[in-house]
């Protein structure tokens, strides 16, 4: 079997594909590497899908489509990241050809993250932090604030990283509200939450966590007149996508100081650095981070080599995408 890693000679590639997996991939086929410094050219792929029965995919990857494929030896496509609407057309999943992704990784790294955002926002750390820098202030009962213990938790979407969360949140004796047109009430009992339609869930959470994927159905789901009916003195959470949430009408809700918000994604990145959300005190911002650590990069890998030797092996694969799911993954959208 021959195994054709498109991802360019980079650093990238260097966290993702570590020696372990390779030496997987070497046990079940023979492994060209992509010796560029860039990604192939839709002519140089081309040449190499003539021969090549895998092809391992991540981030800035050429985008495979049914006429890309026709006439190819491609039997499998293993993306070594999230999402693959970036990489495969729908007309792909007409060809036969499987699909994987590593969507799986970001699981308990992001859910790890936004953890950090809620609690972050829920004891004021970013202000005390400041303060305590700049103004030399001590703790008094002016800084007696509130926690996650105890509190409504309302999480929008169901996926990979809403499973790890609502593991997390249960550790704080919270009550979790989810919205997801995805999730029977059957199964929500089984997660132990409560299915709710999404205009009560943000009425009555104390906060709220944006973790569904990016779709034209999606898009602006948090417009101002949902924004408004938060109740006072909850938080938003964002480390999904920004086009979630109307951010011109978050921002106005941002500066009534009626909610707090901690944003890792925006509508345009890197942010502007004229932004207003720069400039907020009830807002935490942080560069599109959440999934940014060494042990998601190296999972990556992992998790499309051990589907390799599955497919090899002729074994289920754990990770394959479905066009269904494939309908509901984050897409390139803008309006």
């Amino acid at each position: 079997m021959n195994i054709l890693i498109t991802m360019p000679d980079n650093n990238l590639r260097k966290m993702v594909l570590h020696e372990d997996s390779l030496a997987k991939l070497r046990s079940v086929g023979n492994v060209e590497l992509n010796p560029n410094p860039k990604s192939y050219t839709p002519q140089e792929l081309a040449e190499k899908l003539k021969t090549a029965e895998v092809c391992i995919t991540t981030w800035g990857s050429a985008r495979f489509t049914k006429a890309v494929l026709q006439g190819s030896a491609v039997k499998l496509i293993a993306h070594a990241a999230g999402s693959v609407q970036g990489v495969v057309t729908e007309d792909v999943f007409e060809t036969g050809v499987k699909v994987v992704s590593a969507n799986q990784a970001f699981g308990k790294t992001v859910a790890e993250y936004n953890i950090l955002l809620h609690l972050m926002a829920a004891r004021r750390s970013y202000e005390i932090i400041r303060n305590t820098k700049t103004a030399n202030a001590w703790s008094s009962n002016e800084w007696c604030v509130d926690g996650l213990l105890g509190k409504t938790v309302g999480i929008i979407g169901l996926g990979t990283i809403s499973r790890e969360l609502i593991k997390m949140f249960k550790v704080f004796d919270t009550k979790i509200l989810l919205y997801s047109e995805h999730c029977t009430q059957e199964n929500a009992a089984k997660l132990g939450v409560e299915s709710v339609p999404l205009d009560r869930l943000l009425r009555e959470s104390d906060t709220v966590n944006v973790q569904t994927s990016l779709t034209q159905k999606s898009y602006h789901l948090l417009n101002a007149q949902r924004l408004a009916l938060l109740k006072d003195g909850a938080i938003i959470v964002n480390v999904a996508r920004g086009p979630i949430i109307d951010e011109t009408a978050l921002i106005k809700e941002l500066q009534s100081k009626r909610i707090f918000a901690a944003l890792d994604v925006y509508d345009e990145e890197p942010l502007p650095e004229n932004h207003p959300l720069r400039t907020l005190d009830n807002v935490i911002t942080s560069p599109h981070v959440g999934g940014k650590t060494l042990e998601c990069r190296a999972n990556f890998g992992v998790i499309v080599a051990d589907d390799i030797v599955r497919f090899a092996r002729h074994e289920p694969l754990q990770n394959q995408v479905l066009v269904e799911e494939f309908r509901r993954m984050t897409q390139n959208v803008k309006k």
